[in-house]
């Protein structure tokens, strides 16, 4: 099991892409910014739950999928 915990992950310009074979803890998940269309956050676990706490894409996508 590949378990993950994202405690603070940001970007300023671009996506967030992360993929974990278990839980992922998702404390702090932050791209958004002044563009639109590039900043989208996918989290997605392939054996395990995904545990949300601040997850901030703007204006653009957020795709959160458990497995």
């Amino acid at each position: 099991m590949d378990a993950i915990t994202l405690t603070s992950l940001t970007t300023t310009n671009g996506a967030i892409d992360v993929q974990a074979g278990g839980t992922i803890t998702a404390t702090l998940v932050n791209s958004s910014s002044v563009s639109d269309g590039d900043n989208n956050v996918s989290l997605e676990s392939t054996d395990g739950d995904v545990d949300l706490g601040d997850v901030n894409a703007g204006t653009d996508d957020v795709s959160i999928t458990a497995t």
